[in-house]
């Protein structure tokens, strides 16, 4: 009894399969990337945005969103690596982003390399606005705040 042309198409699409060799998918195919630094762009009007915790929060908070994508892998964070970006961290925060875009593509650039990333990932927030807004009604009241905050995120 002779096979089916059908079943015969398909074991030998499913041979072929097995023997050929399958892509690389994985951590290892990926780019390693840091997120060096979260800087300022504008001059803050609340005193609140000079606290550099902000600075700190918002490059933990760059670097999962870009996780999240799939398409990265980040550099393991060893003490010498935290201290490193801590300090780069610190200095970016406090001084509001007066370099050309030129320079400021460099130094991001130089400390990937440094740290052993393929990739060197940066921020900085454009502007930062809080939004009130309070109802009444009678003797009762609701006040919310919205806090938006406008990113450029970019990466050599």
């Amino acid at each position: 009894m002779p096979i089916p042309r059908a079943i015969l198409l398909c074991a030998l699409l499913l041979w072929g399969a097995v023997l050929s060799p399958a892509p690389a998918q994985g951590q290892a195919s990926r780019p390693l990337v840091v997120v060096v630094s979260v800087s300022r762009g504008f001059s803050p009007k609340n005193a609140a945005w000079r606290d550099q915790r902000l600075g700190f929060g918002l490059r933990q908070l760059v670097g999962e969103l870009l996780f999240a994508t799939g398409r990265f892998r980040f550099i393991e964070e060893k003490d010498e690596v935290r201290s490193a970006l801590r300090t780069i961290q610190e200095r970016k925060w406090k001084d509001a982003a007066d370099s050309s875009e030129s320079e400021a593509a460099e130094q991001p650039r130089e400390w990937g390399k440094k740290l052993g990333a393929d990739w060197a990932a940066w921020a900085v927030v454009r502007n930062a606005e809080v939004i009130r807004s309070r109802s009444f009604l009678g003797p009762f009241s609701r006040g919310s705040s919205k806090v938006i905050v406008k990113v450029r995120v970019s990466a050599v």
